[in-house]
């Protein structure tokens, strides 16, 4: 996978350290980028964040990445994985705080988990957990099936589209945690913070 390379886009949503050294684990070179003109330069592209899904979409106009990432995905078919609040900016729109669109690679809403105190069900839901595989998935390709990953959020996306939602969690309720769409990919979790599941997933992501 040497002739890899990954654009980290860089908005100031959470520390991606981990993810990083991740992507040394599998030997992809990285860099992060804050200028959308770049984008052209790697091969793959990943969005990460922490926080809100409002937030990170304003952040991504104001640096002008919605339009570089459009023409990316749609006319040069390049790989895009968003990861966590990266994933929820994904789809059509959040109701957190106030609500927003989003890129609308997915015609998902992002909506708040509810809390469920008498199963011990608490939002933010953080730990890990069990990603309900379609069968289908190529980034859960060479896993075990149902594999446990890492998770850290308050929202989810509501469950719709059976083409492209390859994975399911159940928490308080049931929320869509992977996406495989074309050349967009998306992970409620944090494959950077999932141990072996995790990389293994990230090099699927490269192949």
């Amino acid at each position: 996978m040497s002739n890899k390379s990954a654009a980290v886009i860089d908005y100031k949503m959470g520390n991606i350290k981990s993810l990083i050294n991740a992507l040394k684990h599998i030997e992809i070179k990285s860099a992060f980028i804050n200028n959308p003109k770049e984008l052209k330069n790697f091969s793959h592209i990943i969005l990460p964040g922490v926080g809100s899904s409002n937030e990170a979409y304003r952040r991504l106009s104001s640096l002008g990445f919605l339009e570089y990432l459009k023409e990316s995905v749609y006319e040069k078919n390049t790989k895009l994985l968003g990861i966590c609040v990266g994933m929820q900016v994904l789809g059509k729109s959040t109701e957190e705080d106030g609500g927003s669109a989003g890129l609308n690679f997915v015609d998902n809403m992002i909506k708040k988990l509810p809390s469920d105190l008498e199963k011990k069900m608490k939002v933010p839901h953080v730990g890990f957990n069990e990603v309900v595989d379609s069968g289908s998935s190529s980034l859960l390709k060479g896993l075990k099936k149902n594999s446990d990953f890492y998770f850290v959020h308050s929202y989810g996306m509501e469950v719709l589209n059976k083409d492209y939602e390859k994975g399911v969690t159940h928490h308080s309720n049931s929320f869509v945690s992977l996406i495989e769409k074309g050349s967009v990919y998306g992970t409620q979790f944090h494959p950077e913070k999932s141990q072996t599941n995790g990389l293994n997933l990230l090099r699927n992501f490269f192949r």
